[in-house]
């Protein structure tokens, strides 16, 4: 009986080790101003200590903002939009994003031509209406250039290496960064992506109820999750598009 206690509480040691493994978390652990957080069919807005929620929306204004997701850091660059498609998926719908991936199973991150998995690399994504773009600042990254019904194709990026989509077109590999890339990105990007630790949890401070035809512009590019977020709320009426409503999405509290 001595022997099998020790024995006992080893396994639920390990039980618990991996169902922490199975389920990652997503924590703000920087945020210099409040951030807006779109939640069910609710605002909030959300600091240091707030852990995200798959189909969490996020929209940063003037500030940079850090994510820890077990390990691998994430930067969400100043006028960004991300979506938290699950905690080990980022859907970048507008703006600047910077991630250092941690090595084993990685951190995917989505844009509309581009899809990147993490590993050890430091890479930096941008989406504007026109294009999607990733430039691995060091290591070596893996994207995925998939096309509406065609199969995706495997790309590779060594350091210092730069991939642009424009539209439906193929992507380009080029030997460094566009002129017009490096001129605008964040500032704070051009530093070393640096890790802070995970505080207490804190609770997002709820602002308002949302419409849907608030949110659906931030998702016009991206079908699959726009019929996700068309879910928490009312259908609109037979013949209207809420995603051509004069309304304005809400903006960041940053």
């Amino acid at each position: 009986m001595s022997r099998l206690f020790p024995a006992l509480l080893l396994g639920f040691a390990l039980g618990v080790s991996a169902c922490h493994a199975a389920t990652p978390t997503l924590s703000i652990t920087y945020a210099d101003r409040p951030l807006s957080l779109i939640r069910g069919t609710e605002l909030f807005s959300a600091g240091r200590g707030v852990i995200l929620q798959r189909d969490d929306l996020l929209a940063s204004a003037t500030g940079v903002v850090l994510l820890d997701a077990d390990g691998a850091t994430v930067a969400i660059g100043p006028a960004s939009r991300v979506f938290v498609s699950r905690a080990n998926e980022l859907v970048l719908l507008e703006g600047w994003l910077k991630v250092q991936g941690r090595p084993g199973p990685g951190l995917r991150i989505r844009t509309p031509g581009l899809h990147l998995t993490t590993t050890g690399a430091t890479a930096m994504l941008r989406v504007t209406p026109a294009a999607s773009a990733i430039f691995a600042e060091t290591g070596e990254v893996a994207i995925d250039e998939a096309g509406s019904g065609k199969a995706a194709r495997r790309l590779r990026l060594l350091a210092e290496q730069y991939a642009v989509r424009t539209g439906s077109q193929p992507a380009r590999i080029l030997p460094r960064p566009q002129a017009d890339y490096l001129a605008a990105m964040p500032q704070g990007f051009r530093d070393v992506l640096l890790a802070v630790p995970r505080t207490a949890i804190a609770t997002p401070k709820r602002e308002r109820a949302l419409t849907y035809a608030e949110v659906a512009p931030w998702l016009s590019a991206q079908p699959d999750l726009r019929q996700r977020v068309q879910q928490r709320f009312h259908l609109p009426k037979a013949g209207s598009n809420p995603a051509r409503s004069s309304n304005q999405p809400p903006q960041g509290t940053q």
